[in-house]
């Protein structure tokens, strides 16, 4: 709310990575929700995980690069 625009606005993401120093390509977005998390990451062309702790279904449309149950699986993913 303080930048006037939040998730799913891919536009958070540009903001983030600029003020962090990141780049798209050099930056992966972890995230539960597959809606305001993992979607918008990837119509910007970033890596985007998805951690699906609830066993939710897979939505048709939308496929993460990667999903995990819980962080641990996380670590193990990019060892």
């Amino acid at each position: 709310g303080e930048v006037g625009f939040g998730k799913p606005n891919p536009n958070i993401f540009k903001l983030i990575l600029e003020r962090l120093g990141g780049t798209i390509d050099s930056s992966a977005m972890i995230g539960n929700n597959i809606n305001s998390d993992i979607a918008p990451a990837l119509d910007l062309g970033m890596v985007a995980v998805w951690v699906n702790r609830e066993g939710e279904k897979d939505v048709d449309t939308i496929f993460p690069t990667s999903t995990v149950t819980n962080l641990e699986g996380l670590m193990e993913k990019f060892e």
